[in-house]
């Protein structure tokens, strides 16, 4: 009879009527005797492995100290870099086809790699015992991505480009240039600053103007009070408050990164396992603070009042997703009490970082631009849109079963409405209750059923 190797044991095709080969309990040693003894039922289990609190790490010294200031340097000025970046790229407007989008997109991203090459940097010489080796792995890495964006803003130049963003960005490269060069001087001389960094506790090296998002100056303080005053008391602000309170988020979540970096003693422990769910989470936060700084902005320079709302309701989307985000740091936070490597969490630090992002996102959603009063506009085609997800009207698209839903006037969703039978992931896929989509400029509705008042449409889920 054939038989099937499996694991070194051999299963033969026997039948349940068959007298199995081995009848001592499957092992033909003649130990079919359940009650053997020696092995209970519920076995005796090793305590579980309490979570790794980090090889020992290095004692502090001046050196890594201010290794650790300057390359923190090098990644705030990226982060600004991506901040002039977008905001230049929404005042560039240039033909169909044209490159100079795809570049900024590209400069933007490769400094999103210097930002994450210099907190791997950080976290390395916290907790390495030679300094020298992350030094000389990452500072190589660094270098290569400084000619890369220096190579791809010059790319972004454009006749209509803002001189003051290209000026700034320039001197924020350079600034990286000059630390770069003073780390790399460094690392040559058997890691000692070089003599213009001073004695310890050393200095920055020129131009010595430090980047700090953790510490908000008198000006910015007063800002955030002025536009706290302007929000309570429900007054229009202009847009460029609102892309400052955004630009002060997205700075606030960038801190947070810098928060979440491997702590002192820490590396591989519980800990900082929950600080880089932080960083992924401070990250998408970033990217909705500059994508609402973009918002502000066009909605500044439309002329359309639609359009103007459009921008306004995706300001306060992304406002949305920085509160829910906020809240959530907090939660991480809470998380990360009391698991091994937790005295090594700066918990403080992110507790205020937390609790400002919080408030900007606020500020964010009760922005009241001067164009606020458009969402307002247009209230037969909100109303008709209404009208038709009340009464279930049918898609306008060929074959497609679902319901209007107030996403667009007459279609299930944007996706069907560009293709038919696509469907997008706001998209209810809700079936009709009635039978097929009548014509005109907006869905209509059934003999005898009324228009409800004017309402806003639902709110689009919330994404970055």
């Amino acid at each position: 009879k054939a038989t099937v190797s499996v694991l070194n044991c051999t299963m033969s095709n026997h039948d349940d009527h068959d007298d199995p080969p081995h009848p001592e309990g499957g092992w033909g040693d003649g130990g079919s005797d359940d009650d053997y003894g020696g092995l209970p039922l519920v076995p005796e289990l090793a305590p579980a492995s309490a979570g790794a609190a980090g090889a020992a790490a290095p004692p502090p010294d001046a050196f890594r100290e201010w290794v650790e200031v300057v390359a923190f340097q090098v990644g705030n000025a990226a982060h600004e870099v991506r901040n002039a970046l977008r905001f230049w790229s929404s005042m560039v407007t240039v033909p169909e086809g044209d490159g100079a989008r795809k570049a900024f997109r590209k400069a933007d991203n490769t400094s999103g790699q210097l930002e994450g090459t210099m907190r791997a940097l950080v976290g390395r010489v916290r907790n390495v015992p030679q300094v020298a080796r992350p030094l000389g792995n990452l500072l190589p890495k660094g270098r290569r991505l400084l000619e890369q964006i220096k190579a791809d803003v010059r790319a972004c130049a454009h006749p209509t480009a803002a001189a003051q963003q290209a000026t700034a960005i320039g001197d924020l490269v350079d600034r990286q240039d000059a630390y770069l060069t003073v780390l790399e001087a460094a690392l040559q001389a058997g890691c000692r600053p070089p003599p213009q960094c001073g004695a310890p506790p050393h200095t920055l090296p020129p131009p010595g103007k430090r980047i700090d998002f953790g510490a908000w100056p008198p000006a910015t303080e007063a800002f955030f009070a002025e536009q706290s005053a302007l929000a309570q008391r429900g007054e229009t602000v202009g847009a460029a408050s609102v892309i400052g309170v955004a630009r002060l988020a997205c700075n606030t979540a960038h801190e947070l990164q810098n928060l979440s970096v491997a702590p002192h003693g820490g590396a591989g422990s519980d800990a900082h396992g929950w600080l880089k769910k932080l960083d992924g989470l401070a990250g998408k936060c970033e990217n909705a603070a500059r994508a609402g700084m973009v918002c502000a902005h066009a909605s500044h320079t439309a002329s359309a009042a639609r359009m103007q709302a459009k921008m306004l309701q995706k300001l306060r989307v992304r406002a949305a997703f920085l509160a829910t985000a906020a809240a959530r740091a907090q939660g991480i936070l809470a998380a990360a009490e009391g698991v091994p490597g937790a005295a090594t969490i700066p918990a403080g630090a992110i507790a205020l970082a937390a609790g400002r992002l919080a408030r900007l996102a606020a500020l964010l959603e009760s922005a009241r631009l001067p164009g606020a009063a458009s969402a307002a506009a247009h209230p037969q085609a909100r109303a008709a849109r209404s009208a038709a997800a009340a009464a279930g009207a049918r898609c306008a698209a060929a074959g497609c079963a679902y319901a209007v839903t107030g996403i667009t006037p007459r279609h299930c969703c944007k996706a069907c409405e560009k293709s038919a039978g696509r469907h997008g992931p706001r998209c209810q896929k809700r079936p009709a209750a009635q039978g097929g989509y009548t014509g005109g400029t907006s869905p209509s509705v059934p003999h005898g059923v009324s228009p409800p008042a004017p309402s806003a449409p639902p709110a689009p889920a919330a994404r970055v």
